[in-house]
């Protein structure tokens, strides 16, 4: 998710990609979801790392994502469901997108909904994040859910557990920005990727007085 021009991502978006690849061991794309279309525009320009050597990403801006705000239309489309709610659940109505998303994954293992939840909920600030836990919270109450209330009960202990990791990861990144700790790609892949609670809290103490990234994510 890219919400603004960066030029610095020019730099490790490559790096990004050929990590990956050399990880999977396979030909990769570089995804980016952009809500606004002037970043679209930005991030879809090639990215010169050389002669002969050329790294392009493939760009999603808002008006290549459609609405789906119909909870049928999203349990026949799950993924491009979460998909639109990754792009427009910032907007003005986007939380009628979300509501789709989370009802179009409703019939799945209750056992993904974390994932479920990474997906339609990336792209929120905290403060829109708590607002619509609580809009949730209300709907179960009020039993106007577009989805069975047992569902219900896991999407909304996940989510509560997304905010709790999305705010200490969040924290953590801001430490070592602000203390000039510098994250190689697979170190910050490594903090994004992590869903542990006491792990992050261990490394955001680290953070506090480490001078580099591998005396915070060590051993």
């Amino acid at each position: 998710m890219q919400r603004r021009i960066d030029p610095y991502k020019l730099l490790v978006w490559p790096a990004y990609l050929w990590l990956e690849r050399l990880r999977r061991r396979c030909e990769c794309r570089l995804l980016i979801l952009a809500p606004d279309p002037d970043v679209a525009a930005w991030a879809e320009a090639p990215i010169t790392c050389g002669p002969g050597n050329c790294t392009q990403a493939l760009v999603l801006g808002p008006e290549r994502v459609p609405w789906i705000t119909r909870p049928a239309e999203a349990r026949a489309e799950p993924a491009l469901a979460l998909l639109s709610a990754r792009v427009h659940g910032h907007e003005v109505g986007g939380f009628a997108v979300i509501h789709a998303a989370l009802a179009g994954v409703a019939a799945f293992d209750n056992g993904d909904a974390r994932m479920y939840i990474d997906l339609a909920l990336g792209g929120l600030s905290p403060a829109r994040l708590r607002r619509f836990q609580e809009d949730l919270m209300r709907e179960q109450q009020a039993s106007k859910l577009p989805f069975p209330t047992p569902r219900a009960d896991a999407l909304i202990a996940a989510l509560e557990k997304y905010g709790e990791v999305k705010g200490m990861r969040f924290g953590l990144l801001r430490v070592l920005g602000r203390r000039e700790v510098a994250l190689e790609p697979e170190q910050l892949e490594t903090i994004i990727e992590c869903r542990d609670i006491k792990r992050l809290e261990l490394w955001l103490d680290r953070a506090v007085t480490a001078t580099t990234a591998a005396e915070v994510l060590g051993d």
